[in-house]
């Protein structure tokens, strides 16, 4: 009688043991699927702030002025709903970071015009020429202005 006692006894500690790891790993996949579903939501959440974020950041190149051979004058304006950090601005797909006065970044408050003067050795502004210039916001928002060097008339 005390070996069927004995594998009784088994027996149950064998279904414990069971119902144990089972419940066990039952936790463990719930708590991977709650981290997996939080850090999904938190990459929506993200991606809809930037997205919102873009949307509402809107400016242009209003004018471009000549100083001399190796500067320019941009003027942009910022008539968005977010106040915008440029990040670059190329010339003809060249980007330069010579501005004055503006090192290391650019803000453009709302509804606020600002003067970007660029003072860059490796452009030389020839009268008649044609210049791509593209502003690019932090965001990655982009004002692009064809612009071509008046040539002076007599």
């Amino acid at each position: 009688m005390m070996r069927r006692k004995r594998k009784g006894l088994s027996e149950i500690i064998s279904v414990i043991t069971t119902l144990l790891i089972v419940s066990t790993t039952g936790v463990i996949l719930y708590n991977i699927s709650l981290e997996m579903t939080n850090a999904q939501q938190n990459s929506l959440k993200y991606e809809l702030d930037r997205a919102t974020a873009e949307a509402q950041e809107r400016f242009n190149i209003i004018s471009l002025v000549k100083l001399d051979q190796n500067t320019i004058e941009i003027t942009v304006f910022n008539y968005g709903k977010i106040d915008i950090n440029v990040s670059d601005i190329y010339i003809n797909g060249t980007r330069t970071n010579y501005y004055i006065e503006y090192e290391p970044e650019i803000n453009l408050d709302i509804a606020k015009i600002e003067n970007i003067i660029i003072n860059d050795d490796n452009f030389n502004f020839r009268n008649g020429d044609i210049y791509n210039i593209l502003v690019v916001s932090g965001r990655g928002v982009e004002s692009a202005y064809l612009w071509k060097i008046p040539v002076p008339g007599p």
